[in-house]
């Protein structure tokens, strides 16, 4: 039910995906979204899906959207702080063998993002990424879309 209302909020927002590759996406077996739900009806606001590349330390956010009526309150910044939190904790900083002290990792989240959701990214803390071979074929890449990096910590 869950993931039915966010693939609707995806559809309203994002129509140029088409429904056979949103449901490919949302409903995706290497896939995991965060949604925000509404307190007291659990109606979906807002969500992200994301998939792990565990040997990049790196996350791609395959699609993020928030129900229409309510973008620009923040549900969509809160999310990406969510999955930032997500990745920090999938990829603790280790520590050394010989020192004991803790190494800082940098982990990635990533995105192909549509050139209207660029400069929203950019908020975020993404930046536009010029080195595209080290994701080619690995993200889903939009037609025209613009490749960006957040490198969290």
């Amino acid at each position: 039910m869950t993931l039915t209302s966010l693939r609707r909020i995806y559809a309203s927002t994002i129509p140029k995906f088409g429904v056979d590759n949103l449901k490919h996406l949302v409903y995706g077996k290497q896939l995991s979204s965060i949604v925000a739900l509404k307190n007291c009806t659990s109606q979906v606001l807002a969500g992200v899906t994301y998939r792990f590349f565990d040997a990049l330390k790196a996350v791609e956010v395959c699609l993020c959207a928030t129900s229409p009526k309510l973008q620009r309150m923040g549900i969509g910044l809160r999310l990406m702080y969510e999955l930032r939190a997500v990745l920090l904790d999938k990829y603790p900083d280790e520590a050394t063998s010989d020192s004991q002290q803790s190494i800082n990792r940098t982990c990635l989240i990533v995105t192909s993002a549509d050139r209207s959701a660029v400069t929203w990214f950019e908020r975020v803390g993404f930046r536009r990424e010029n080195d595209t071979g080290r994701w080619k074929g690995r993200i889903e890449e939009i037609l025209y879309g613009v490749l960006m990096v957040w490198e969290v910590r």
